[in-house]
């Protein structure tokens, strides 16, 4: 019976080195503030349903800025993780986040690191890593959203696609809209080690961060996700490329919800439909709960 549940939890041993990280990813280093007592509070979806290589969002732009306050953050952001042997992450997205900018407007932003710590890497271009390229219309750090959707109106949307590139083995980053779509830069691989390979777990995620001497601030467009269209936000068309670098289309995403504080910032069901929205999600809260 002893060398039964030794052999019992040799295997298990093994599936769990085998398979890495099995959980929920930490998400990106919410707070850029010195405090050391911010809190971080997120509200999503991730998958690991294959080795990745790629994920992709369409992001209803919500304008909630006056509401966050300097030691706060507030956004939404797509990412890509691995966590064995350590933490690797590359993410983009867009968030309000004043002790980072000195303002509070929206901003389009980068961010990547290698240690669990979250002691390298950066956001935007703050240290070596994220390459722009040339003539970019979107540039991390900068506020280039200049239209935002508005409560019970059609949402206005934009669509961020982080991809492997197959040749030069590089996670390179787009924008897509109506006019197509744009290189906006990369990270190189030799920045990771694991992550080089491919990417354990992919996220849709909107997250918040705030000082514990601080409200909470909102989350997406302010509205809890039960108030579903053009109401609460979305984040929709969600992606990802597989080890062979081929859309996961048509397949069981296992998505898994990611959910800090239901009672202060909610995430309704994921749905999977046949309309352009295709797997897709609400999200958010008001901001300002106690619990």
């Amino acid at each position: 019976m002893a060398s039964m549940r030794m052999l019992v939890f040799v295997t298990m041993l093994f599936c769990l080195f085998k398979v890495g990280f099995t959980g929920a990813p930490p998400g990106i280093k919410f707070s850029t503030s010195n405090s050391g007592s911010n809190n971080k509070i997120r509200a999503g979806y991730y998958s690991q349903a294959t080795l990745w290589h790629g994920v992709k969002a369409r992001f209803g732009i919500w304008d909630i800025n006056n509401d966050v306050d300097r030691l706060s953050s507030s956004g939404a952001y797509i990412g890509a993780t691995n966590q064995s042997p350590g933490l690797e992450m590359i993410a983009a997205g867009f968030h309000v986040n004043p002790s980072l900018y000195g303002d509070k407007s929206l901003h389009f932003f980068t961010y990547w690191t290698t240690t669990n710590d979250y002691s390298t890497g950066c956001y935007n271009n703050l240290c070596p890593g994220f390459v722009l390229q040339n003539g970019a219309s979107f540039v991390p750090g900068a506020t280039s959203v200049r239209m935002f959707s508005k409560y019970d109106k059609e949402e206005f949307l934009l669509v961020l696609n982080i991809k492997k590139d197959e040749k030069t083995g590089d996670w390179s980053l787009y924008i897509e809209d109506s006019r197509g779509r744009e290189l906006l830069g990369w990270w190189p691989k030799t920045l990771f080690k694991s992550l080089s390979n491919h990417a354990e777990t992919i996220e849709w995620t909107g997250f918040v961060s705030h000082d514990s001497k601080e409200r909470r601030p909102p989350m997406g467009s302010g509205r809890f996700a039960n108030e579903l269209n053009n109401r609460a936000a979305s984040i929709s068309d969600c992606f990802g490329f597989d080890e062979h670098g081929n859309g996961f289309e048509g397949k069981d995403y296992k998505p898994l919800a990611n959910i800090d504080k239901p009672a202060c910032y909610s995430v309704s069901q994921w749905y999977q439909t046949k309309h352009s929205a295709q797997r897709h999600f609400f999200y958010g809260g008001p901001g300002g709960c106690t619990q």
